[in-house]
């Protein structure tokens, strides 16, 4: 029953995994009593402001980091990838193309070991492996 299983959350020791839950937990209970107390002191038009707010909060920073062009660090920070800076599209500060050089073959980058270990193969073992 692997089906529910979160790789990155539930690698590891078990206490680990308890207390990541744990604080996960914590924090949208925090975030859901502020929800509470917010409703309970100011009413509707205090939930209004709040939830206006949080939608502004949200709203700059897409901005900023549409601006910034940094949606690919923060993929790669969610998903634990390390792409080589050059590999990914190089966009200006205002979102024109800019020409960098690329170095295919610098070390520590991963994207020519993987490119020669699956390209090397010659057509007939690709054909036998397709054909399994």
């Amino acid at each position: 029953m692997h089906f529910f299983r979160v790789d990155c959350i539930l690698e590891g020791a078990w206490y680990l995994t308890w207390l990541t839950s744990f604080v996960g937990l914590a924090l949208l209970f925090v975030y859901g009593m502020w929800f509470g107390i917010v409703y309970r002191r100011w009413n509707v038009i205090g939930m209004a402001v709040f939830i206006a707010g949080q939608v502004i909060v949200l709203l700059a920073a897409t901005l900023l980091t549409t601006r910034a062009d940094a949606w690919a660090s923060i993929g790669d920070f969610f998903t634990g990838s390390q792409r080589h800076r050059a590999d990914r599209r190089s966009r200006g500060p205002r979102g024109r193309a800019v020409r960098r050089r690329v170095h295919h073959d610098a070390p520590g980058n991963r994207l020519t070991s993987r490119f020669n270990n699956t390209h090397a193969r010659s057509a007939a073992a690709t054909k036998r492996d397709f054909h399994r």
